[in-house]
């Protein structure tokens, strides 16, 4: 089993404090596999963030609409009320699954469609007015991902198409480890807990997720360790790939590890 951005597997932090003692009988998961995929749907399906600055941003732009790492669709489906033609590329076949289920009952449903595919390695055949890849799924990438995807995008930006991609900045710190903790109510009403460590020069940050009703050694204890990536090394990397700054808009959220910026980019 792999945890995406590392093979590692490892509670961290205030996670590992808050199931210390049960730690040789926890079912650990990655987030984006079959159980993960529903814990991130239910606990991602009310979360607000991004969603209000990616419609926005959108609705400024003209033309089909093609959307990276759409996961169960959490900013795919509030899209869809823009009413245009939106494809959905998502590499996970359990997510990919979960937001055809999604996008069949939503509003605008008709006009989306479902792609699996590598957001680094993909050909459509076509190309789009704007291209939007959100919750920073960027950190998702290795360097070689990284430069699979800025030219996929080019390759499907129709003329004067926009990029659209969020970075999660990381925060000052005073040098010290940033461990956040805060609790989510899902879709289902079930109470998550989420963890979220990181410490000053690290490569990836862990993201811990977890219910706090059942049994814990029977309910999946779902954990990530996106890269980090900082603004100013993805916006350079953008402009070796031919890309030019328009505009950034910073995304308004509670975290004190790390917060999100849209790059507005254009080829």
């Amino acid at each position: 089993m792999s945890i995406t951005g590392t093979t590692e597997l490892a509670l961290r932090g205030s996670a590992a404090a808050a199931l210390e003692g049960r730690l040789d009988v926890l079912v650990l998961g990655d987030l984006y596999d079959a159980a993960g995929a529903a814990v991130y749907h239910d606990t991602g399906s009310l979360d607000p963030t991004e969603i209000r600055e990616l419609v926005r941003l959108v609705r400024a732009t003209s033309g089909p609409i093609l959307e990276l790492a759409a996961g169960s669709g959490r900013l795919t489906l509030p899209l869809l009320g823009l009413r245009r033609s939106l494809t959905a590329v998502e590499l996970s076949a359990d997510m990919a699954a979960i937001l055809r289920t999604e996008g069949a009952t939503a509003r605008g449903g008709d006009l989306l469609e479902v792609v699996e595919a590598d957001m680094s390695d993909f050909d459509l055949g076509r190309t789009f007015g704007v291209v939007a890849l959100g919750a920073s799924s960027i950190a998702l990438l290795d360097p070689a991902g990284r430069q699979g995807l800025y030219a996929c995008v080019r390759r499907h930006l129709a003329p004067g198409g926009v990029f659209l991609l969020s970075v999660a900045h990381t925060l000052e710190t005073d040098g010290g480890t940033c461990d956040d903790t805060y609790d989510v109510q899902g879709r289902s009403g079930r109470a998550y807990r989420m963890h979220q460590f990181w410490q000053p020069g690290e490569a990836h940050r862990t993201v811990c997720v977890y219910p706090l009703d059942g049994d814990l050694p029977t309910s999946p204890v779902c954990l990530s360790t996106p890269r980090v990536m900082e603004r100013d090394v993805v916006l350079a990397e953008l402009v070796a790939a031919g890309f030019t700054l328009r505009a950034e808009h910073p995304v308004a959220g509670p975290g004190t590890v790390v917060r999100d910026v849209f790059l507005e980019v254009t080829a």
